[in-house]
């Protein structure tokens, strides 16, 4: 099973990404996505947006 974390936030989101086989887990990625305090709200929402969207695509939790 793989399982997504995220700490939400606007000017920096963090993510973990971690695979779990029974009692065993595995750290598959982790890091922040950070947005442009001087970006308009929504602009800093897309970017949050396509930078999860690429890796539940890439990681399928």
């Amino acid at each position: 099973m793989v399982i997504l974390g995220i700490d939400p936030g606007l000017a920096i989101v963090g993510y973990g990404v971690i695979e779990c086989k029974g009692n065993k887990y595995k750290a598959l990625d982790y890091g922040c996505i950070i947005t442009d305090s001087k970006s308009l709200f929504p602009e800093r929402l897309k970017i949050i947006y396509d930078e999860l969207s690429s890796i539940i695509d890439k990681y399928n939790p």
